[in-house]
């Protein structure tokens, strides 16, 4: 055989910061023991709860969560709601009593069940799930919550596309939930068993779109309090808690405090 063949035939060299590091073979094991360590660094990486600090208000939300099987949250915009139900659903499913959480909200604001035809779902739905998936990054980064999503333990779904399904051992979260149908919400509740916990967060005064029909949320509402004496809303059965958060509670700053009081009476009927 030929010098020029017997050079051919010899494993190419590849090169790290000057150095020789082996064949294609060897850089191919390489990249995998380093992608192997990447993801074995993000999956014992632990989700960052220590800098919310919840107020006396939101410990309520807190309390239901812990305590029954269906919290509602009734808040203004701005109060705080998706971040603290997060937060505790993150600490419920440490605890490993719980498979993993399910992060529900429709993308229609217009009050339409019927979310139309799809070419592909991520085509049309992307920025609604990337809107979803945001919450959760003040939690974790993005890269741990993609593998939390790969692995089943967050799930993010689009209302209508929950038929058929029975929920174990979840943390439900259903948010925005004013601007979902009383209908759909029936689908959505009756999936949860018992060993579930549901969360369903939302604000009448919200429903911009949907003045034509009565929405999901005052309905519900309105099926699990009752009036007391003194005019305030309580829950009439021990698997619900009701809590309301005021515009105090706003932390967005003055200003949105402010639109949110003085809008407090737009007429949406």
């Amino acid at each position: 055989m030929s010098k020029r063949k017997q050079q051919h035939k010899q494993p190419k060299a590849y090169y790290s910061q000057g150095q020789v590091v082996g064949d294609r073979h060897d850089q191919r094991q390489i990249r995998g023991d380093n992608q192997v360590s990447k993801e074995r660094t993000i999956c014992n990486e632990d989700y960052d709860l220590s800098w919310f600090k919840p107020s006396v208000a939101q410990k309520e939300i807190i309390y239901g969560m812990s305590n029954h099987s269906c919290t509602v949250v009734s808040a203004p915009s701005g109060c705080g709601k998706s971040s603290t139900i997060i937060f505790q659903a993150l600490k419920m499913m440490k605890t490993g009593k719980y498979d993993g959480i399910l992060f529900i909200k429709t993308p229609s604001t217009l009050g339409l069940d019927d979310l139309g035809a799809l070419s592909t779902n991520e085509v049309k739905f992307d920025v609604h799930l990337e809107a979803m998936r945001s919450i959760f990054h003040t939690f974790m980064s993005p890269e741990k919550l993609e593998m939390e999503e790969r692995l089943g333990r967050i799930e993010f779904k689009f209302p209508n596309w929950c038929g058929g399904e029975t929920w174990d051992k979840k943390i439900i979260i259903i948010d925005e939930n004013q601007w979902i149908s009383p209908e759909i919400n029936k689908l959505l509740l009756e999936r949860c068993t018992d060993s579930s916990v549901v969360v369903v967060a939302g604000d009448s005064k919200q429903r911009y779109s949907t003045k034509w029909r009565k929405d999901g949320f005052s309905d519900l509402i309105e099926r699990i309090t009752d009036v007391d004496e003194v005019g305030n809303r309580v829950s009439n059965n021990d698997l619900f808690h009701y809590v309301r958060l005021t515009h105090s509670e706003n932390r967005r700053g003055k200003f949105s405090r402010f639109i949110t009081e003085n809008y407090d009476n737009l007429d949406l009927r």
